[in-house]
């Protein structure tokens, strides 16, 4: 089988999620070499470094998106014979030779009622007609939860049976540091001393950040001097909005705002939390308390599905929209060792299952099955 992938988001000099999700599956495919031909389309940005062997890096000349996607891209997988086409993002050429597999991540911009407004909701109809043909024309949709394959049955009136759940990575370089001076020296760097409360993630209200301040000032004072509070994310406005709200509360000396850390100072900056809180109400899947248990770390995390079965039962999972359910499990981790032993040990175990061999192995059972006989038919169900 020869699969084509369009590979734009492996950027030089920048690494978005999409690009992250990309990574993940050319590394699996390097781990397992599976006996396909993996051909990678990329334009002028695209890195080379990341398309490691067997998979090869076609660069197809720059032009404006849409040609890109729609006359470039499908005119290589033809000339090329390939079997199918996978594109790690919602969107591919609306016409073709070969079948499309297309993966939506979340359609969270679609469903939250913090992105309304009339400019939005045009934007929305609009995303959902232009949309819809892609999404008809894929042979199958991956998505890495059940939560977002009921949105996009919902929205698109896509047939569950063309949808297939692919979870979540966590890399292999998120893994416990054990080395407390490597602790310390990346802890100095962003400015945190003594025991710490983390979070990742960004700073958006369905985050729920907010609340992870009110469940901090709910802690009994010994454990609040005890513990700060690290909050890593990259500070836009809604940042700033969590940092105004963390004067407000008096707590701003005790709360740390590093920015958004880089992936390799990440695995320490987990291992070396007291705990890993996540009180987002919304989300797709839900990586950060992931890596956290991979990094030995106990969490507490939200009910909000997906996170639940995110997570099985290595993680305390609380009401979040209730800080004083958040404050309590914090306490409670804080306090007792046995309990924070068998969150580590869980957490650990947990984690193992998410793998990039094992997402790996599953992208390319769709898409061997995609590119079997018959499936060249459009919109075909699995």
């Amino acid at each position: 089988m020869r699969i084509g992938i369009d590979g734009r988001e492996l950027l030089r000099g920048r690494i978005t999620g999409i690009g992250r999700f990309l990574r993940n599956f050319l590394e699996g495919v390097a781990l397992l070499r599976p006996p396909h031909e993996v051909i990678v389309y990329g334009d002028e940005r695209t890195d080379a470094g990341a398309v490691p062997p067997p998979a090869t890096l076609r660069v197809l000349p720059e032009r404006a998106t849409p040609w890109w996607d729609h006359v470039s891209l499908p005119r290589a997988a033809d000339r090329d014979r390939v079997d199918v086409l996978f594109s790690p993002y919602d969107k591919g050429p609306l016409r073709g030779r070969c079948p499309l597999v297309l993966t939506v991540h979340d359609l969270l911009f679609l469903t939250l009622s913090e992105f309304r407004g009339v400019r939005r909701v045009l934007y929305d109809r609009c995303y959902v007609l232009l949309h819809r043909r892609a999404f008809d024309r894929a042979a199958a949709i991956l998505t890495v939860s059940a939560a977002s394959r009921d949105d996009i049955v919902a929205l698109f009136g896509v047939p569950s049976e063309r949808i297939r759940i692919v979870p979540n990575a966590v890399t292999g370089t998120c893994r416990r540091v054990e080395d407390r001076s490597q602790i310390g020296r990346v802890k100095d760097r962003y400015g945190v001393s003594g025991d710490y409360l983390m979070y990742v993630g960004n700073f958006k209200p369905h985050k729920n950040v907010k609340a992870l301040l009110d469940a901090y000032v709910r802690l009994p004072q010994p454990l609040q001097n005890r513990c700060r509070l690290l909050l890593c994310g990259y500070l836009d406005a809604f940042g700033e909005g969590v940092r105004r709200a963390a004067a407000a509360r008096s707590i701003e000396r005790r709360v740390v705002f590093p920015g958004a850390v880089p992936d390799e100072d990440l695995p320490a900056l987990y291992s070396g939390a007291s705990a890993f809180v996540f009180p987002s109400l919304y989300e797709g899947f839900g990586i950060p308390p992931l890596e956290a248990m991979a990094c030995g770390t106990p969490v507490v995390c939200s009910d909000a599905p997906p996170l639940p079965d995110v997570v099985g039962q290595a993680a305390l999972v609380v009401n979040a929209r209730h800080p004083e359910a958040i404050a309590d499990a914090l306490a409670r981790v804080l306090t007792d060792a046995d309990l924070r032993s068998e969150l580590r040990a869980r957490g650990l175990e947990r984690a193992g299952q998410f793998s990039i061999e094992r997402s790996t192995r599953m992208i390319l059972d769709v898409l061997e099955q995609v590119a079997g006989p018959g499936s060249r038919v459009q919109g075909q169900s699995l």
